[in-house]
């Protein structure tokens, strides 16, 4: 992993929508151009992708946060902190969603 950072989901995200996309993983794949099929977490292997609010445990956070390609079962870790690769997050805005 070139550039660790350390994560965390967000919480009552789920009523968030993305403007323009059916989900959130289909927003990230199309701004990254990415094929991804595993969990951005290092050391999780799963393939069931979601795209995962997430926020930087450490240094300054996004306004919204990120959306990161997590399976279900990391996407479902509230309390956990995770590693991912710098280059897997997307940064989101309020222009990003459903309103």
């Amino acid at each position: 992993m070139k550039n660790p950072i350390k994560i965390k989901n967000q919480i009552k995200t789920t009523e968030q929508k993305p403007k323009k996309y059916n989900s959130w993983i289909s927003f990230w794949r199309a701004q990254t151009k990415s094929k991804r099929t595993v969990c951005a977490v290092n050391g999780c292997y799963n393939k069931d992708l979601v795209g995962a609010h997430v926020i930087n445990v450490h240094g300054k956070p996004a306004k919204n946060g990120y959306i990161a390609p997590l399976c279900n079962s990391c996407n479902g870790k509230i309390n956990d902190t995770f590693i991912v690769d710098r280059s897997l997050l997307v940064k989101i805005g309020d222009r990003d969603y459903v309103k």
